[in-house]
């Protein structure tokens, strides 16, 4: 995707991605404490950094294209410190503020996969992300916060090893699956060839993720979100189970 792409369409935005209240109202029910400190990776023009700052959370946001911080910027009152802002390469988050300085940070929508190539990540680097994010993870859990990881868990490998991580810190762990049934992901994935809401996924690609994928079975006792599930509805039946692995 060409890097001056979310430039083109930042004053259109708001309106091609609409701001979405149930993040906010997940993140909520998620952040450790009201004044938790978190780091808004990949803002865009701010939506959800002005939520959480109103809701009590002090949040720091960033985003690659320059464009859509002066939105931001544009739409933060004068006299209020948060959000604070800033253009930034998610790859130089390390460089830029000190370990351990945020209680939570997020990324949501489509960040991750915009960076330039996919050579800008090596695979000895992918070894030391993986590497770092479960130590990280692990002393979040000893710490007592919860974590929630939406990586590396297409195959039950994976799965097993992340809760290896929970049960060596003596956390509970809980496996949520959104099934989303093959044809639908395939119509989605040809739709968006159409629309261009989201980066494209060769179709090698698209395949060897459908080979890869290994549902989770009964002995991983999943929560499981199905397709035709409506999110709220499905919180509010699913919240006693879902608090216990958030409060230990």
């Amino acid at each position: 995707m060409s890097s001056n792409f979310y430039s083109s369409i930042a004053k259109y935005y708001q309106h091609i991605f609409p701001f979405n209240p149930a993040q906010v109202n997940f993140l909520k029910n998620v952040l450790p404490y009201n004044g938790a400190k978190v780091l808004d990776v990949g803002c865009a023009i701010g939506d959800l950094a002005f939520a959480l700052t109103h809701f009590g959370f002090p949040t720091w946001a960033f985003d690659f294209d320059g464009q859509m911080i002066e939105i931001a910027q544009g739409s933060k009152q004068e006299d209020s410190m948060f959000p604070v802002f800033e253009q930034l390469d998610m790859r130089l988050i390390d460089q830029r503020y000190p370990e351990a300085y945020f209680n939570t940070i997020i990324c949501f929508g489509n960040t991750l996969v915009h960076l330039l190539r996919d050579e800008d990540i090596l695979p000895d680097q992918w070894v030391s992300i993986y590497s770092t994010t479960d130590q990280r993870i692990e002393e979040l859990l000893q710490s007592g916060q919860p974590v929630l990881d939406a990586s590396r868990n297409f195959q039950k490998t994976e799965r097993v090893s992340a809760k290896s991580i929970a049960d060596r810190a003596g956390v509970p762990f809980l496996v949520v699956y959104i099934d989303i049934p093959v044809e639908i992901a395939r119509q989605r994935w040809l739709e968006n060839r159409r629309t261009f809401t989201r980066r494209d996924v060769s179709d090698k690609d698209f395949e060897d993720t459908i080979r890869a994928m290994q549902a989770p079975l009964a002995d991983e006792a999943p929560l499981i979100f199905h397709d035709f599930d409506e999110i709220d509805p499905w919180l509010v039946e699913n919240a006693s189970k879902i608090s216990c692995f958030l409060h230990f």
